[in-house]
């Protein structure tokens, strides 16, 4: 995988064909209190997995992700056909927050401005050539499916709930 970040006092990382289908998996460190300290010892770190996809129309092949501001995952697809930016709750519903809708090219690089305001993402090889572009998703917190209580009701971008727990769609642990 190439994503990481640090959020919500943790540091997220994607295994892009992880998980026994190789759909992808996300990882979850949450640093112990007395890193990088002899007392580490006493109190470590912990690693969970904190999603996997066991379906790849729920999520195909995470690569790059993010921390939302308002404490959701965004992750890339590197998959097949569709190129989507999936988000996962805090509680771990996993939904689609935006597609590629011009061409199949990958998506890379989300991150959003300082104020929160504006996502912006990368589309790789637009129109199958080798050029790129950056695109920008405006009231990026808006788009955001009603199912985040913790983010305002929105519903554009090709946005739709899919329960994480429940079913053999994806799995997801949790480290509170």
């Amino acid at each position: 995988g190439e994503g990481m970040w640090y959020g919500n006092d943790a540091i997220y990382f994607a295994c892009t064909n992880g998980g026994k289908g190789k759909f992808g998996q996300i990882w979850k460190y949450t640093p112990s209190p007395h890193e990088g300290t002899a007392d580490e010892e006493k109190e470590s770190g912990r690693l969970i997995l904190y999603a996997e996809a066991r379906n790849k129309d729920i999520l195909e092949r995470a690569d790059n992700l993010t921390v939302a501001p308002w404490g959701d995952l965004i992750l890339c697809e590197d998959g097949g056909k569709d190129q989507n930016l999936v988000g996962v709750t805090m509680q771990g519903d996993i939904y689609k927050f935006a597609r590629n809708a011009i061409d199949d090219s990958e998506l890379a690089g989300a991150t959003f401005a300082p104020d929160g305001s504006t996502l912006f993402v990368n589309m790789q090889r637009l129109n199958g050539g080798a050029g790129q572009v950056t695109a920008e998703i405006l009231d990026a917190a808006g788009a955001v499916p009603a199912v985040n209580q913790g983010a305002p009701a929105g519903g554009a971008h090709n946005a739709s709930h899919m329960p994480a727990q429940g079913g053999d769609d994806a799995t997801a642990a949790f480290c509170k």
